[in-house]
């Protein structure tokens, strides 16, 4: 009797610390400091090998991917709290954003659609309501038939 006492408190106490532990790791996802986290997806959907350079004009630094036809590249961008709530500012306004078609030797720079969130493909005025999410932007004939030829 004295033991199945001592076997179902301990059992009570085993739940309780179980359940604390989720608790206070369902927790610690709450970003403290205020980090802004925007995931950044492009995809090529178009017949054409896509040379993406990305510059960032604070860091001074330039990013390039290679996408081939049906090939998507993601980045990630964060900042502290700054900017508009649910997307990191860094990115928006302080990048350059080019895209050359190496395959027929057209380029495109800094194209209104790839620099305004708004207009990426899954674009939600609720991703505002987070700190963290992803925004997927497909590369397809409307950016060929904006490039021109490269210089």
């Amino acid at each position: 009797m004295i033991m199945k006492t001592l076997q179902n408190n301990m059992y009570k106490k085993l739940l309780i610390f179980g359940i604390s532990l989720i608790f206070v790791a369902s927790c610690e996802k709450e970003d403290d400091n205020g980090t802004v986290i925007t995931y950044y997806k492009y995809k090529n959907i178009t017949n054409e090998i896509i040379e993406l350079k990305i510059k960032d004009k604070m860091l001074q630094s330039t990013q390039v991917f290679i996408l081939e036809p049906n090939e998507e590249k993601m980045f990630e961008s964060k900042s502290l709290g700054v900017g508009k709530k649910g997307f990191s500012s860094d990115f928006i306004g302080e990048n350059e954003i080019n895209i050359k078609f190496l395959t027929s030797n057209l380029c495109l720079s800094n194209f209104n659609k790839i620099s305004n969130i708004s207009l990426y493909d899954n674009f939600s005025t609720e991703m505002y309501n987070t700190n963290e999410n992803t925004l997927l932007y497909l590369i397809d004939a409307e950016e060929v038939a904006a490039a021109t030829v490269c210089n």
